[in-house]
């Protein structure tokens, strides 16, 4: 089960409920961000393979530190 979220109509990520984890989409980070924001703000790259690939943060932190990545890429605070 996961939350997701949206910006603008674009899909950005959201909260993995099952792994708990918070995670950006590849084609956010593409459009919006980029590796070093992504590391920057503790967020590792996984890729499962070509199709699935994303980046994620566990534990304390990391709900903070999503909204703190958004804030980063968009300039819009939530």
């Amino acid at each position: 089960m996961q939350l997701m979220v949206s910006f603008r109509g674009a899909k950005v990520g959201g909260l993995n409920r099952q792994a708990s984890h918070w995670y950006f989409s590849k084609v956010f980070i593409r459009d919006h961000g980029d590796p070093a924001t992504m590391t920057q703000h503790g967020f590792g790259h996984v890729v499962h393979n070509e199709k699935h690939e994303y980046w994620m943060r566990q534990g304390a932190g990391a709900q903070a530190a999503f909204e703190d990545a958004m804030v980063a890429m968009t300039g819009v605070r939530p």
